[in-house]
């Protein structure tokens, strides 16, 4: 009550001082008709109100009742609209002004940001603010606008993000390992499957889109085909597709009563009738062409005739109607003038006895006179036209297509074209390997010039194995032939090159005779060699070829240093020829030192000449002729425990020492059929090697023996004899 007295009191002083403010005086002296109050009462007055009301507020109770008073007070001064708005006003005012200050605005912002995180920490608050904000953004977004500005700011803010790669980078291996996780659950992904399918058949539902994507198809499907080997793949795929789908008996039937329907009603048109029988006769014409395909064609004829022909029945009415046809045919007189021709021909060649000598042989060279030249794609071998025929790829689609291309290597025959044999044939069409096949560890290696320039003995003194065979010559047409058996013995080509002279030239030849024994008369080999050359081809197989069976031999780089240091003056003789004045030394001023010297040289080099001027017949003239038995002292080895025997004795033929009979194969392959490929190899470095025939036809010659070896045993009375009975 006091102090809305208060207040009312100084409402009436401030009405007072503008009311004397504002009236005008009636009189010159410019009196009022009301006095002012003095100054000295209202400051009195201040000071005893303020202390009375300092005295009242030291009390707890006066305090909270002036609290309540002014609470009141204020709530019922703001039911007025007008003390409102101007509160607001004053109010807005104050804050903005406020706020101009940066460190008070700085401060605030902390502020208010402090308080909503604290406030954020009840999740209850959080889930009501959040709701708030999800209802006040789906209200926003009804209106259409909205919706579409809000669209392309996200759209520019993603397209702006996205230009560095990084971004880009990290969200492509975001969204698949998304995408990766949610395809685990079978549910989603069969959901996705689903929406997609059903997204496609709404978008193919518009004629424009189905015929966009079919262009574009289109395209692939041709640019793709253009490579020939996707062709090939392609028709491979399809064709055992349909051979896998004709499995099934219904799916065999209902094929076969469309393509019945699609051929009759295509048939009803007379024009469409005469091209099919048309273009049939010319294929089937061109189809005889091969003779393979007549000879089958032929037989199953026959043999539908002869199965056919059991019915009596069927059997009679076919004689009728070739008697009718022979009857209506022989009515025309050209017909039976023809005929009466070709029965008289074959009547006089039937009285021709072909038995003559010269009518055999001349049949014998017509069918040989091709020869075996064509080459089988598989084996590579070399064959007659008659045991080969074209290669069709299409026979083939049982076979993986890894197993066909290992199989198959390109190789032209002279006509320019591509066979296969009837034995590669037959398997491969049953979806195997044909055990003779370069595929199945038959290949060759290519042979390096070094060791194709090197002549029999010295393949022999390159060789780690000697099969010993001793070849005579037939009395008629001095063919040779083996006699006795071939014995495998191991020798070291470390030991066949020092036992060779050496001499600085590598033009130099020696000739060597190849013993059984040394005091033997008789010899195997008889051949003049080159140590230079051989020394070369150890080499090659050694470091060049790295041929595993070679790797253990060691070879002296430095035979010339060492021959230098053991006699340097022999050596510088045989380097130099002439004198240090570059004139030749006569014959006589050679005293009986020199002659001695020449003589040390002989012994030591094995030929008494510094030239290649020898006599006419070498081989008269034994001082001139190496005498050499490697394999004397050796203990024979079996051929059947010596497993490379072959490549070891062999190593011309075999260089990086693989492909051999004991090699590991997919498909097994018997000796015979392994020495067969390897002489009719359309390589004829086995069939030009003499020697590897008639080893060939040992081997072969003991192993059937080996196998044909039986033991018989008879199960008798049980008797108990001593060693006398059983003498």
């Amino acid at each position: 009550m006091d102090r809305r007295k208060k207040e009312t009191e100084r409402k009436r002083k401030r009405e007072a001082r503008k009311k004397s403010k504002t009236t005008t005086e009636k009189d010159s002296g410019q009196s009022s008709e009301t006095k002012d109050i003095p100054v000295w009462y209202e400051a009195y007055f201040k000071s005893q109100n303020a202390a009375r009301m300092q005295r009242l507020r030291s009390q707890s109770e006066f305090r909270d009742k002036e609290r309540l008073q002014d609470a009141n007070y204020k709530r019922e001064k703001r039911k007025r609209s007008d003390f409102r708005d101007s509160e607001q006003f004053r109010d807005t005012e104050a804050k903005r002004t406020k706020r101009d200050d940066p460190i008070l605005k700085q401060n605030e912002q902390i502020k208010n940001t402090l308080f909503r995180k604290n406030k954020r920490t009840d999740p209850q608050v959080r889930q009501n603010e959040q709701l708030r904000d999800t209802k006040a953004r789906k209200d926003k977004r009804q209106d259409s606008n909205v919706r579409q500005n809000e669209q392309l700011r996200d759209t520019k803010a993603r397209k702006d993000k996205r230009q560095d790669s990084n971004v880009r980078q990290n969200e492509q291996l975001r969204d698949a390992d998304a995408k990766r996780a949610k395809r685990d659950d079978p549910i989603l992904k069969q959901n996705e499957q689903i929406k997609n399918t059903q997204f496609r058949k709404n978008k193919r539902t518009d004629p424009q889109v189905r015929q966009n994507e079919q262009l574009r198809d289109t395209k692939a499907r041709k640019d793709k085909r253009q490579d020939s080997n996707v062709r090939q793949n392609e028709q491979l795929r399809d064709t055992k597709a349909r051979k896998d789908k004709r499995q099934d008996s219904n799916v065999r039937q209902n094929e076969q009563l469309r393509d019945t329907k699609a051929r009759k009603d295509k048939r009803q048109d007379s024009n469409g009738r005469q091209n099919e029988q048309l273009r049939d006769t010319k294929a089937r014409k061109d189809k005889r062409q091969d003779s393979n395909v007549r000879q089958n064609e032929q037989l199953r004829n026959a043999d539908a005739k002869r199965a056919k022909r059991d019915d009596p029945i069927l059997k009679q009415n076919e004689q009728i109607k070739n008697t009718q046809f022979r009857k209506n045919k022989r009515t025309d007189p050209q017909v039976r003038q023809n005929e009466q021709l070709r029965d008289t021909n074959a009547r006089r060649r039937s009285r021709i006895t072909p038995s003559s000598e010269e009518m055999l042989i001349s049949i014998f060279q017509k069918k040989i006179m091709e020869g075996p030249t064509f080459v089988c794609v598989s084996c590579h071998r070399l064959l007659y036209r008659s045991s080969v025929c074209i290669l069709n790829r299409e026979r083939f689609v049982k076979m993986d297509l890894d197993v066909l291309s290992s199989c198959i290597v390109s190789v032209l025959s002279p006509d320019g074209k591509e066979y296969i044999c009837n034995a590669c044939q037959t398997a491969m069409s049953k979806g195997n390997m044909p055990n003779i096949s370069v595929g199945n560890g038959l290949d060759l290696d290519d042979v390096p010039t070094e060791l194709a320039d090197l002549n029999s003995l010295e393949a022999v003194f390159i060789s780690r194995r000697i099969p010993f065979m001793k070849l005579i010559a037939l009395p008629r047409g001095k063919q040779k032939s083996v006699h006795g058996c071939v014995v495998n013995i191991p020798i070291e080509p470390e030991q066949n090159l020092s036992v060779l002279p050496r001499v600085p030239s590598p033009d130099s030849l020696i000739t060597v005779k190849l013993k059984r024994k040394i005091q033997y008369r008789g010899h195997v080999f008889l051949q003049n060699i080159r140590p230079q050359k051989i020394e070369n081809a150890l080499h090659i197989l050694k470091n060049v070829m790295n041929n595993p069976l070679y790797s253990n031999v060691t070879l002296n780089q430095n035979w010339a240093t060492e021959a230098q240091q053991n006699d340097a003056n022999l050596w510088n003789r045989l380097t130099n020829q002439y004198s240090d004045d570059n004139e030749p030394i006569s014959d006589d001023n050679v005293d009986d030192s020199e002659v001695e010297e020449e003589d040390e040289r002989s012994r030591l080099s094995g030929l008494p000449f510094n030239s290649c001027i020898q006599s006419k017949d070498i081989s008269t003239d034994t001082n001139l002729i190496l005498n050499y038995a490697p394999g004397e002292n050796k203990r024979p080895k079996s051929f059947h425990t010596d497993e490379h025997s072959k490549e070891l004795s062999f190593p011309h033929l075999f260089p990086s020492g693989k492909f051999g009979f004991s090699m590991p194969r997919s498909q097994k392959v018997s000796m015979k059929k392994y020495f067969q490929t390897r002489i009719l190899n359309n390589d004829t470095r086995f069939a030009r090697n003499i020697e590897y025939i008639f080893y060939a036809q040992y081997r072969c010659e003991a192993k059937e023996i080996q196998d044909s070896l039986s033991i018989s045993l008879r199960k008798g009375k049980q008797m108990e004899l001593t060693a006398g009975e059983i003498r």
